[in-house]
């Protein structure tokens, strides 16, 4: 998998693409190999896709303030709120195992957006935010 660096690491930020398609895993009804594979596949596109930003993530998880994630997903259709954060959720799980922090602490804001597209694809913006 590949990954295109969309964003200058001189900003303090890192942005990439991803390679996989946004799924709705609310309203799927998969096999349960299938959704673990789908996991896999998001799991393994985030940590390729970042790890080589492992020494800016740092910086920015030292800093003691907030870490802004946004996560966008392209694609030809629109998913309501609720869906297109559950559709990110492996990418999520992902993001937090590589920079070492539970995804469920307060120092995370996550972030969801959706552009048009007419290749599904997904894109990934950390950054450094607010005081912690």
């Amino acid at each position: 998998m590949i990954a295109r660096v969309i964003t200058t690491v001189a900003h303090g930020s890192v942005a990439v693409d991803l390679p996989i398609r946004i799924r709705s895993e609310m309203n799927s009804r998969d096999h349960w190999r299938t959704v673990r594979k789908r996991a896999q596949e998001h799991h393994h596109a985030v940590h390729y896709s970042l790890v080589n930003f492992r020494g800016l993530l740092k910086l920015i998880t030292d800093a003691h303030r907030r870490i802004v994630v946004t996560f966008t997903r392209i694609g030809p259709g629109w998913f309501d709120d609720d869906n297109l954060a559950g559709g990110f959720k492996f990418c999520r799980d992902a993001v937090a195992k590589l920079i070492g922090i539970d995804d469920g602490s307060e120092r995370f804001d996550w972030r969801y957006r959706q552009e048009r597209g007419r290749v599904h694809s997904a894109r990934v913006c950390i950054e450094a935010g607010g005081d912690a």
